[in-house]
């Protein structure tokens, strides 16, 4: 059984958690599966592990001759992402002409000129969640993904709550949608690495800092537990802070408290071991994988009860109410100050990570895979 994956994801994403995924579950397919990747240069990190994929390095790369700020800035990624398209697209479409494959599995949702060479190919689309529709305004971008679903032999859903969201904005029945989840990615941390306690604790927040995350809420929220606390940080990955949120935190006289960075994934891993706490403060995701690091990690989770965050974390985590202050200050302090509690939750979030497995997304994957081909 020939599964060929699209270029799209490894052209639009450099690194990051929906490429990971592919690359994960490609690693992981069981022999009865053949994957065929339509890429054959790409910038994405996770990309250059499978077979046959060269790293770019073209001039409109991000690590190559021009200035990192440049590089990074809107006009030379869209000149990347065209650069890109030219190199792989005939790549793609060759595949589909020539050695068709059993199944298309589609890595994103931002093109559609595959479509017309598809014939009667079956497609496989995981909606890795629905931001787009609840937060964003591009209803051309709706319609197309709302298009691709309709036209899609199978729906793969991250967790439960994604899958309603996709009955509910897609309009397809729930039959039609397969919940597969995801599974830990990142390597535990050594013991050696948790152990260390020379820095003063802190506090993870991992991830961007979109609207619906809540960053600022958050800091908001946990102003009163740092000025009460002068030890505790708020450690933060991903992009500096922009300026409005650098104005936020000066406000609350907590900027010399709070940083951001970005880490690799060993050191990632690291912070999750060294962490008092993991906050999960966003009010909606699709499946919400940080929550499964943590708990790998051996790092207590404190999470919104909101969207798929109860799904994933069962009992294994601290929940509070999404809009109560006091709710996950108080759920940070028995974490902070109580050995037993935190013990217990460090102990239920590794045998909760251990339901996870990218053998079973794999298998579960590859037998969606069978029945859209009526194997």
């Amino acid at each position: 059984m020939r599964i060929l994956y699209d270029d799209q994801i490894f052209i639009y994403q450099r690194w990051g958690g929906i490429s990971r995924y592919f690359a994960k579950l490609i690693a992981h397919l069981p022999a009865d599966c053949t994957p065929v990747v339509g890429v054959s240069v790409s910038p994405n990190v996770h990309a250059v592990e499978l077979p046959g994929v060269k790293p770019y390095r073209g001039l409109w790369a991000e690590d190559g001759v021009l200035p990192a700020g440049l590089a990074r800035g809107r006009l030379v990624r869209k000149l990347r992402e065209a650069h890109l398209r030219r190199l792989n697209r005939p790549h793609l479409h060759a595949l589909l002409r020539r050695n068709p494959p059993d199944v298309l599995h589609i890595t994103l949702d931002f093109d559609d000129d595959w479509l017309p060479l598809l014939g009667d190919i079956p497609f496989v689309y995981t909606v890795h969640d629905l931001i787009p529709e609840r937060y964003w305004q591009s209803p051309v971008y709706f319609e197309q993904r709302k298009r691709l679903a309709a036209r899609a032999a199978r729906l793969i859903a991250v967790s439960e709550n994604t899958r309603r969201d996709c009955v509910h904005f897609f309009g397809v029945p729930e039959s039609k949608v397969e919940v597969i989840y995801h599974a830990p990615t990142l390597p535990a941390p050594s013991v050696e690495e948790t152990a260390d306690t020379s820095s003063a604790p802190f506090l993870l927040y991992v991830g961007t800092r979109n609207r619906q995350k809540r960053f600022a809420w958050l800091v908001e929220a946990l102003a009163p537990l740092l000025r009460e606390r002068p030890a505790l940080r708020l450690v933060c990955t991903g992009a500096s802070f922009t300026r409005r949120e650098t104005v936020l935190l000066r406000r609350l006289g907590i900027a010399r408290r709070v940083s951001a960075e970005f880490y690799d994934d060993a050191d990632l891993a690291r912070l999750y071991g060294q962490a008092s706490a993991f906050i999960y403060p966003s009010e909606y995701e699709g499946f919400g994988l940080p929550i499964l690091e943590a708990f790998v990690a051996g790092c207590p989770a404190v999470l919104a009860e909101a969207s798929c965050f109860p799904e994933v974390g069962g009992d294994a985590a601290l929940y509070f109410a999404p809009e109560d202050a006091d709710s996950l200050r108080a759920c940070l302090v028995s974490v902070l100050d109580d050995p037993a509690q935190r013990a217990a939750l460090i102990e239920r979030g590794r045998a909760r990570a251990a339901q996870f497995t990218w053998e079973e997304t794999a298998a579960r994957t590859a037998a969606v895979y069978r029945h859209v081909i009526g194997k």
